[in-house]
């Protein structure tokens, strides 16, 4: 009577499968407290990103999934009925294909953290490119999760066939629907893996220039010079020559001046020198060249380039007003004259009768 209660198994199986049960269980949760309590500790696992990306594997293990896990090899010591043992297989199937998937998606997260939420993104433009960076990894676990569900479905004794067939037709109709709105997603997930610009970058597209305001799943918004904003589908921002003024190491500053005719040849050989000092007392300045280049027609020219390490716009133009005040004072200093636009004009005197 008591073996038919408990489904032809005596009282001593049943009491093996619990111990196993229980014994696997508390097992795993054990070790993953140990992995938890460890990695909290252990330097290596904030130094290296593959350690921390396997450390979330494994703190992402579901309860459900280490009893499912912990049921399965405890009922190994049980002699089911046939029609029961199937489901079984299924049930704990299910459960771990949601948490192959579900590791898939800490997997996908990880990708998206290192690969584009970097330090290099700038503070002002950072939570616009996230939003654009968490709906194409809220896209991307979406389809882990639909391989998911139709891999279950296909366990489980569900015909899929016909299921795949019409998704795919179905995402080619739309595909053909959207095809304008897919190019310019796409153009955007080109734009954030190849980091052709960040949020915050001032570039120049075509005879546009201004500043990155926000890089979105379809468009990209500009802040112009002039102060408005100009919004661009990402398709065709790609299909422009883009110059990103961030990403320049160094900017040259070039331009000319002009002394007197009247300027002594010493002072003459003492410009150079004068310019060469002036740009070596800044840290964030290289001399390129200062030379005495040509005669104008009312002024002897010496053409400078010196160049600004670094590539903020605003700083650089800093730069360019203290030298060119230092270079106004330094000749004023040695009475060297600046050299303007003149005209000499002669009056002949009225022949004599």
């Amino acid at each position: 009577m008591i073996e038919k209660l408990i489904l032809r198994n005596n009282p001593e199986a049943w009491v093996e499968m619990i111990s196993t049960t229980l014994a696997v269980f508390l097992g795993m949760r054990l070790i993953l407290r140990l992995i938890e309590w460890r990695a909290k500790k252990d330097p290596w696992v904030k130094k290296y990103d593959l350690l921390r990306v396997l450390v979330r594997l494994a703190t992402r293990i579901s309860t459900l999934t280490m009893l499912a896990v912990a049921l399965y090899f405890g009922v190994q010591s049980l002699d089911l009925p046939k029609r029961i043992s199937p489901w079984i297989d299924r049930a704990v199937f299910l459960i771990v294909a949601l948490q192959v998937a579900k590791w898939l998606s800490v997997l996908v997260d990880s990708f998206f953290d290192q690969t584009f939420r970097q330090e290099e993104v700038r503070p002002r433009g950072e939570v616009a490119q996230n939003s654009t960076v968490d709906v194409l990894s809220l896209l991307t676990k979406a389809v882990v999760y639909g391989i998911a569900v139709l891999v279950i479905l296909n366990n489980i004794g569900v015909n899929i066939t016909a299921l795949v067939t019409g998704l795919g037709v179905g995402g080619i109709a739309v595909a053909l629907a959207l095809q304008n709105i897919l190019g310019d997603l796409f153009a955007s997930l080109t734009i954030i893996l190849d980091k052709t610009f960040l949020v915050g970058d001032a570039i120049r597209v075509g005879e546009l220039q201004g500043r990155i305001e926000r890089l979105g799943l379809k468009t990209t918004r500009i802040r112009s010079l002039t102060g408005e904003q100009i919004i661009i589908p990402n398709a065709a921002l790609l299909q422009n020559q883009i110059r990103n003024f961030e990403r320049m190491q160094e900017r040259q500053i070039k331009f000319t001046l002009g002394v007197v005719y009247e300027t002594t040849p010493d002072l003459l050989r003492k410009i150079p020198e004068l310019i060469r000092g002036i740009v070596a007392s800044h840290d964030d300045l290289r001399m390129d060249f200062v030379h005495f280049s040509t005669f104008g027609d009312s002024a002897l020219i010496f053409d400078v380039a010196y160049f600004f390490l670094g590539g903020n716009f605003n700083a650089h133009m800093g730069a360019r007003e203290r030298v060119g005040l230092e270079i106004v004072e330094a000749f004023r200093a040695h009475g060297i004259e600046f050299a303007y636009p003149t005209q000499s004009v002669h009056l002949v005197g009225a022949p004599q009768s």
